[in-house]
């Protein structure tokens, strides 16, 4: 499947090795806290919140090993990403690139008020992210330039127009 753009709700959670990069990221109205995400276990997390999210040439891969079939590799390309309310539990995050405007730092006084620390900015940009979600949610997303690719074997992304 490839091309097209669109708009939906997108909800993930689970124990799929996935992986997301995206070349480009500008985010704004940003919360980040450190928490624990529920499942098989308690697991510690960042739990991070972005009322506005403009993400391009992202890539989410997930790779595994099924019976008969042996290794499948799942890629879906995403030229452009504009997402709303955008809420991810990640395990792993790396950027080689952020630039941070206009970053609050609160501690709490008491246990009672959550969490070890809350980071809030502004406006935040990224280049070559990585992250391992352990769950994400948006609450609107348009998307332009979608390529799915599901095939045996590890591969990466393409991307409409491009050749890889």
């Amino acid at each position: 499947m490839s091309g097209g753009s669109g708009a939906i709700a997108v909800a993930f959670a689970g124990r799929l090795p996935l992986a997301i990069s995206v070349e480009k990221a500008e985010l704004a109205g940003v919360s980040a806290s450190p928490g624990a995400t529920e499942g098989a276990g308690v697991e510690p997390a960042l739990l991070t919140d972005a009322g506005h999210a403009v993400l391009k040439h992202a890539c989410a891969k997930s790779t595994v090993s099924l019976p008969v079939l042996g290794e499948m590799t799942l890629t879906i390309g995403i030229r452009r990403v504009t997402a709303s309310s955008l809420k991810v539990q990640a395990g792993a995050v790396t950027v080689d690139k952020l630039s941070i405007d206009k970053a609050r730092l609160r501690v709490p006084v008491s246990a009672g008020e959550g969490g070890l620390f809350q980071l809030a900015i502004d406006k935040a940009s990224g280049e070559r992210l990585v992250v391992r979600p352990r769950a994400f949610a948006v609450g609107t997303i348009i998307t332009e330039g979608v390529v799915v690719d599901a095939r045996r074997g590890e591969h990466d992304c393409t991307f409409p127009g491009s050749s890889s």
